[in-house]
């Protein structure tokens, strides 16, 4: 009976190495993480829509204007982080948006939040808020001052 569970046992182990070995080599790297255009998106009153899109598993902010036919990118993350959440202001003068890691749960069991703004005018991107709370979804106040 021993020497049956030391062989059961035995085939496991070597079966449960081979898989992480596998897992290991065969790893994506960061340009072969998420491409392609997210469900995550706002429109603004200058009729613009904001989305996100993934380009080489790199985040991108971007616009499109239906009036002038132009899209563009409004900013970018490092690889590995993911943009889960954008509210454009009222006036159409900046874009809040929120910004996680990508695998913080499965990884850690954490989720870091991070909250930035961003001026459209300028391009200046602002950090606003960073902590260990999960944020879904965020909305400016009918006259851009307040973020809830």
């Amino acid at each position: 009976m021993k020497e049956k569970t030391g062989w059961v046992l035995g085939i496991f182990f070597t079966a449960w190495a081979a898989l992480i070995s596998a897992g290991m080599a065969f790893q994506k790297a960061d340009d072969e993480k998420q491409n392609g255009l997210t469900d995550v998106f706002d429109l603004s009153p200058a009729e613009s829509i904001f989305y996100v899109k993934h380009i080489n598993g790199i985040p991108s902010l971007r616009s499109f204007s239906e009036n002038i036919q132009k899209e563009e990118e409004i900013t970018s993350l490092p690889a590995g982080r993911l943009i889960t959440g954008i509210d454009v202001s009222p006036g159409g003068s900046a874009v809040a948006f929120i910004s996680v890691r990508e695998g913080d749960v499965i990884e850690t069991g954490n989720i870091r939040t991070e909250v930035y703004i961003l001026n459209l005018s300028s391009g200046r991107r602002e950090l606003l808020l960073e902590g260990n709370q999960a944020a879904s979804s965020l909305q400016l106040s009918k006259d851009g001052t307040s973020l809830y």
